[in-house]
């Protein structure tokens, strides 16, 4: 039994140095960059498991590990998913980290360490871990911006909007120091758009949307009252969008652009289906046409008209939006067949000023029954006679 005892000594001893070398020699948490997302690694696996068994959720892990821009006043929050694996956490970005904006990653270490939920964890650094990088530029050609909707160089006093669409994927925080709105004696419009936390971009981020100041258009509101409309009929204005945006390649735009429109009455009508104009394809490639009489919403109108065969089945074409935004041509993917067929509009369909196919955007919507379920058509049949 003694020399049994004596040979398992080496054994024993081998096991203690073996966990004395990792434990002294293990990785201490760390934040890095890689492919396109941001890792928080070498964590307590134990610590992390604890943590995800009462905090994992998008909102959680936002308060733990928060991303932001630092060219920004107060920092913009990256918009991600976290995927939490054995040891690490990892955020990937809706967009891709644009080239040439700097941006800071925080993890709050102590937030997982001082789990309350846990009568026993195992020690932890409880530190706050912060990594800044940036993207380095490299040689491309810079965004331009290649549109500005409404087009028409004829609009409301009560305009809700402009959509503004660059030529690539642009960088969050310039929108509202970038676009400037000057009257005709060339001053400057005071505060004529609504600022909002989150910067309306579309999913490429390539086009994004600018709302006036609801409160100063909608009549009998405080703002309306005391500031007024920021446009006024029988005025001239112009819409600059500053040089100096940054693109999602760190590129930034080396011009000013320009918008000059002429400001009429106030819409206070909202659109109608009666007045919609439909000319039926006169061929079987053709384009359906349907015109709307007057300037809609660009965005709501390129998604608003769908086209229905007398079974109820879709049918897969493209849609073009031309004179001014009062004018769309729907493009079939396949030939027409002899039918019947519908046109199925979004009720939430909009004009420039907001008013849509079911109610004024001046109405207090509380006051009033909603009507957004309706949904309105019209129809047309592609006879033989074109074939």
């Amino acid at each position: 039994m003694a020399v049994k005892k004596l040979r398992s000594l080496p054994g024993a001893f081998t096991f203690l140095a073996t966990f004395f070398f990792v434990n002294a020699f293990a990785q201490q948490p760390r934040l890095i960059h890689e492919y396109g997302s941001v890792w928080a690694r070498d964590l307590d696996p134990e610590v992390l498991y604890t943590f995800t068994r009462y905090f994992n959720s998008q909102t959680d892990w936002e308060s733990v590990f928060p991303i932001v821009t630092k060219e920004s006043t107060n920092g913009i929050v990256v918009s991600g998913t976290y995927k939490v694996s054995h040891d690490a956490v990892g955020f990937t970005p809706r967009f891709p980290f644009a080239i040439g904006v700097s941006y800071v990653a925080t993890f709050h270490a102590e937030q997982l360490a001082r789990n309350a939920n846990e009568v026993y964890l195992p020690k932890m650094p409880a530190e706050t871990m912060t990594l800044e990088f940036t993207l380095t530029p490299v040689g491309k050609v810079p965004a331009t911006l290649v549109a500005i909707h409404p087009t028409s160089d004829v609009l409301p006093e009560n305009l809700l909007k402009f959509h503004l669409t660059f030529s690539k994927s642009m960088s969050l925080g310039y929108v509202y120091e970038k676009v400037k709105l000057y009257d005709q004696q060339n001053n400057l419009v005071e505060k004529p758009f609504l600022i909002l936390d989150q910067e309306l971009w579309d999913e490429e981020m390539k086009t994004v949307t600018i709302l006036f100041d609801p409160g100063r258009i909608k009549r009998g509101l405080r703002p309306n009252l005391e500031m007024k409309p920021a446009l006024k009929a029988g005025e001239q204005y112009t819409l600059v969008v500053e040089e100096g945006w940054k693109d999602i390649d760190g590129q930034l735009t080396d011009q000013d652009f320009q918008k000059t429109f002429h400001c009429v009455a106030a819409d206070r009508t909202s659109p109608s289906k009666n007045f919609y104009s439909v000319s039926s394809p006169q061929h079987r490639t053709a384009p359906l046409m349907l015109d709307l009489q007057e300037p809609h919403d660009f965005i709501l109108l390129s998604t608003g008209v769908r086209v229905f065969d007398n079974l109820g089945n879709e049918i897969p074409g493209t849609l073009h939006v031309d004179k001014n935004d009062s004018h769309v041509q729907f493009v079939p993917k396949n030939p027409w067949l002899e039918s019947r067929y519908t046109i199925s509009i979004n009720p939430l369909l909009e004009d420039l000023a907001g008013n849509n196919l079911n109610r004024l955007f001046d109405e207090d919507i509380s006051a009033s029954k909603s009507k957004d379920s309706v949904i309105h058509e019209l129809s047309f049949t592609f006879s033989k006679s074109f074939h």
